[in-house]
């Protein structure tokens, strides 16, 4: 008997819990006002390409004011839709908290590399998506320069960036990338003076093992200095141009 009333006296206090934290929870949102906003970046991986003022900026500008703004009024989905027209903004999540508090989650587009062509610059994402440039930072991305008009170009170099992002030892061998009218690939280093006669974007996973290899291995023994080109266009070799004395 005393364990039944012990159960029913648990059952119950955990109900009146659970109808006191909804009240809070209630108060906390409905009829509540927003009492300030916050912003913070999910993703930053190191750089920060977006800031909570440009957010905050870019929803005045689109005349959403949510400073003692009642909570219930709030258009949430609205706010998330101007966030995302921000040009580094990939995904963004509003909501309320019990406090009073709005927040903001934002996802970043993450730069895998940087466009010149036709005298504009942009960056290509992770994903493959062209984006805008920061006002914050320049992201340490390489760089592609030349004849890049058509999608099949940037998807190409789409796939060299990706390829360059999962190995560090290849991302921080190459810092440029030259197109050519006819197609082909000419790659500058980061270390060294000599060009890297890459060809077309076909094998790009072989050629950058071979390439790696190449510096890693032989050429501090040979001298850095000693060629003023290194030939990846054929197979299963490596064609070195010395320098002239």
């Amino acid at each position: 008997m005393i364990r039944y009333v012990v159960t029913i006296l648990s059952v119950l206090l955990t109900l009146a819990l659970l109808a006191l934290l909804t009240v809070s929870f209630e108060n906390g949102t409905n009829g509540g006002t927003c009492k300030a906003v916050a912003v913070s970046l999910q993703d930053e991986e190191g750089a920060r390409f977006v800031s909570e003022t440009e957010v905050k900026q870019l929803l005045l500008a689109k005349g959403i004011r949510l400073k003692d703004k009642p909570l219930d009024n709030i258009d949430y989905a609205a706010v998330e839709r101007a966030v995302k027209q921000h040009r580094l903004v990939q995904r963004a999540e509003c909501y309320p908290c019990p406090s009073g508090i709005v927040r903001i989650a934002v996802w970043q587009h993450i730069p895998v590399m940087r466009v010149f062509s036709g005298g504009h610059s942009f960056y290509i994402d992770a994903k493959g998506v062209k984006t805008g440039l920061s006002t914050l930072t320049a992201a340490d991305v390489p760089v592609a320069t030349g004849a890049i008009s058509d999608s099949v170009t940037l998807a190409d170099l789409y796939q060299l960036a990706l390829l360059l992002k999962e190995e560090p030892t290849w991302d921080a061998l190459i810092e440029q990338v030259v197109v050519f009218p006819d197609g082909e690939w000419l790659l500058v280093p980061r270390v060294g003076d000599f060009d890297i006669l890459f060809g077309r974007p076909v094998n790009m996973e072989t050629k950058l093992r071979r390439l790696a290899v190449f510096m890693s291995e032989y050429l501090p023994r040979i001298g850095w200095e000693s060629y003023s080109s290194i030939n990846l266009k054929y197979d299963n070799q490596i064609v070195c141009t010395r320098k002239e004395t």
